[in-house]
């Protein structure tokens, strides 16, 4: 089975290093993720369009990542990080979700 390093944070925190996941865990940590991100995407519609398009954008990233692991392809953990990080959220106005 192979096993991958998380390191990141589906809430609008700064990246918080994580144990080692199996592919399995981190699948439904980034649907977990996915689902979050796509909620708030839609959540900020008329209040903050900012950040509606950047959860948008992260669920999107995170898609991608999973489609890639899906397929077989190695993701290096910096793109699963990336994908995992809302910390920007921040600077669109929300301090914590």
């Amino acid at each position: 089975m192979m096993l991958l390093a998380l390191a990141g944070c589906s809430t609008a925190s700064s990246p918080q290093p994580t144990p080692t996941l199996s592919k399995e865990e981190l699948l439904q940590r980034l649907e977990k993720t996915y689902k979050f991100d796509r909620d708030s995407s839609t959540a900020y519609t008329r209040s903050a369009p900012s950040l509606d398009h950047f959860y948008s954008r992260k669920a999107s990233q995170v898609q991608d990542v999973m489609v890639r692991l899906n397929t077989g392809e190695e993701v290096s953990q910096d793109d699963i990080s990336h994908a995992l990080d809302n910390s920007l959220a921040t600077t669109f106005g929300e301090s914590t979700f």
